[in-house]
């Protein structure tokens, strides 16, 4: 009841600001200030109604933080402005070389060899952007000169986000609990999968056309070489929040006799208990 509420107040407001922003405001002072009052209003909610829901939540720093955006939004939306600042975070833990990691968790890291790819093209991002702030006879076009600022505002934007992504690869790592593997993509966990339903680990040498059942993270340069089948379907999320059941995953692993070796003990003690 609560949620639908909150949306017919967002419809509402948006429809006003569309009135307000056609007519310019003219004789419409009285709804100028109740849009204004009922915004304020949803965002002081919005943010109590967040911090209520992190403050009951126990799990993986990102999935609170979605958890509690959740409650005032709709999820993908929460799902994004998560990714949002989780890139910043990543970039501070990165920095630190200290990995997202529930005290008495292990971690499963991904191979990094596409960083230097990665590093050329930021590099390659930062030349564009200067070169079409400077080079681009934007004062030729009094029209443009608000256009020149955006498109470098959006271009240190694309730069920004490339070096959190990258960072993020590095700084949240497939998370082993004692109950459960939290399988992330980034810096979102996308699947979790109890120990007791995984029935098999095994390496791979290469994945062919894999079924839509399977889960496959990997990463450029670097494609699945762990394969984990399941007793029974788990929920996968992907970035953007769509929602399929999968019956296994395939994974792009550093070191992956020992990842097999490692995740082989965590099902075979979940099966022994």
């Amino acid at each position: 009841m609560r949620r639908r509420w909150v949306s017919v107040a967002l419809g509402l407001v948006l429809l006003a600001e569309v009135l307000l922003a056609v007519t310019g405001g003219s004789g419409l002072r009285h709804l100028i200030v109740a849009v204004i009052v009922v915004e304020l209003a949803l965002a002081v909610w919005a943010v109590f109604a967040a911090v209520r829901a992190y403050a009951s939540l126990s799990a993986l720093w990102s999935q609170r933080i979605e958890a509690a955006l959740a409650g005032p939004l709709p999820r993908r939306i929460a799902r994004l402005i998560t990714l949002e600042l989780s890139l910043a975070r990543g970039v501070w833990l990165r920095w630190g070389g200290r990995p997202d990691l529930p005290i008495g968790a292990t971690g499963l890291q991904a191979p990094d060899g596409e960083a230097p790819v990665m590093g050329v093209l930021i590099a390659v991002m930062a030349v564009e952007a200067a070169a079409v702030h400077t080079a681009v006879p934007w004062h030729r076009v009094a029209a443009f000169a608000g256009v020149r600022w955006l498109v470098l505002a959006l271009s240190l934007y694309g730069i920004w986000w490339t070096i959190g992504w990258v960072a993020t690869r590095r700084a949240y790592p497939h998370v082993l609990t004692a109950d459960m593997l939290h399988l992330r993509v980034g810096p979102l966990t996308v699947a979790e999968v109890p120990w007791g339903l995984v029935s098999s680990v095994t390496p791979i040498g290469a994945l062919a056309d894999p079924p839509r059942s399977c889960l496959v993270i990997e990463r450029p340069m670097a494609p699945p070489n762990v394969r984990i089948e399941l007793a029974e379907p788990v929920r996968a999320v992907s970035l953007l929040g769509a929602e399929r059941q999968v019956t296994g995953t395939a994974l792009a692993l550093e070191h992956p006799s020992d990842a097999v070796a490692v995740l082989k003990s965590h099902a075979e003690q979940a099966a022994a208990t």
